[in-house]
């Protein structure tokens, strides 16, 4: 169990550290990682894309692409892949069909935060999907 600390940052502002049982600080804002390394497992156990979006929504209370750094990210994304996403993309018109798109672009912008995934084929090639559907009206 950890146990609370309270460290000095910049500007004299007081902040909780976490201390581990092993003593060792985590910041607030970091991801645990043996939580995200659990999460990363089921996602990568997944049999179905009922399981994979369940899966996604665990990640994705634990971090956001902002606060989580290069290996974090390439992390998540090893785990999640293109298909998955590829899929969301291409989910058919509708309510539910709007809702897995914008889930496959909140995938794929993380995704894009890191400068080499921006480049892969697999970003770079859905840039017309994504004119697409920022072009097309909702439902």
């Amino acid at each position: 169990m950890a146990e609370m600390e309270v460290t000095a940052t910049t500007g004299g502002e007081k902040r909780p550290a976490l201390r581990t049982p092993s003593g060792s600080r985590e910041r607030p804002h970091s991801v645990p990682s043996l939580d995200l390394d659990r999460c990363l497992q089921m996602l990568r156990q997944a049999r179905s894309d009922s399981e994979q979006f369940a899966a996604l929504l665990l990640v994705t209370k634990m971090v956001q692409a902002q606060q989580t750094d290069a290996s974090t990210r390439r992390r998540i994304f090893d785990a999640v892949g293109f298909t998955f996403p590829n899929r969301l993309l291409k989910s058919a018109g509708g309510p539910e069909g709007d809702i897995y798109r914008a889930l496959g672009v909140t995938i794929f912008s993380c995704f894009c935060t890191d400068s080499e995934l921006v480049l892969h084929h697999h970003v770079t090639s859905k840039i017309p999907l994504f004119n697409d559907i920022i072009v097309e009206p909702p439902g």
